[in-house]
């Protein structure tokens, strides 16, 4: 059974990092700046410590918890320290806030790929959207970009990335015709 797996190029990724520690660096502004003001330095002490020391845990072992546990996300790592934090502080809807920060964060910084194979495409959308063949007018490759054409004119174009992994035009056009001919 012939399969592909293209990676489209994610040029956003850069600005989603900067932007997750923007967010990071004010929540841990804010919190700290509440906590002077609601003299509630006691009764975060050992929150501050345990969290410490998982935050540490992480970044020692960034690669292998990171890729496991959250993906690509430079940001949510910080949350094991924020999320606590303001629950501690009373500020429940600000961790509420927090985790769907973070949520998107990883979904943001996950690698797009798109899967092909003889029953269907998979595409990186969220959720992962699967589109029949059948559904398609056309699938091409073409100069560093995968183009699919639907029979109801909706068109998706994205840039493929470079990878280590070269992918035969030619080829890739013939299965696709012949899947969409089936």
């Amino acid at each position: 059974m012939r399969e592909y797996e293209i990676f489209l190029k994610n040029d956003r990724v850069k600005f989603y990092t900067r932007f997750g520690w923007l967010i990071t660096i004010i929540n841990f502004a804010t919190i700290l700046y509440v906590t002077y003001r609601l003299n509630k330095i006691e009764e975060l002490k050992w929150s501050f410590i345990i969290i410490g020391i998982v935050v540490l845990t992480i970044f020692i072992f960034k690669r292998r918890l990171k890729k496991v546990f959250f993906g690509d996300s430079e940001y949510l790592p910080a949350g094991i320290f924020i999320c606590p934090a303001w629950m501690l502080l009373g500020f429940p809807w600000l961790a509420l806030l927090n985790i769907f920060l973070f949520f998107f964060s990883v979904i943001a910084g996950r690698k797009p790929i798109v899967y092909l194979n003889q029953t269907a495409i998979y595409y990186p959308a969220f959720p992962k959207k699967s589109i029949q063949w059948s559904e398609l007018s056309n699938v091409i490759l073409k100069d560093g970009y995968l183009t699919i054409d639907f029979k109801n004119n909706k068109l998706i174009q994205q840039l493929v990335e470079e990878t280590n992994t070269v992918i035969d035009e030619k080829e890739f056009n013939d299965f696709c015709k012949q899947q969409l001919n089936k």
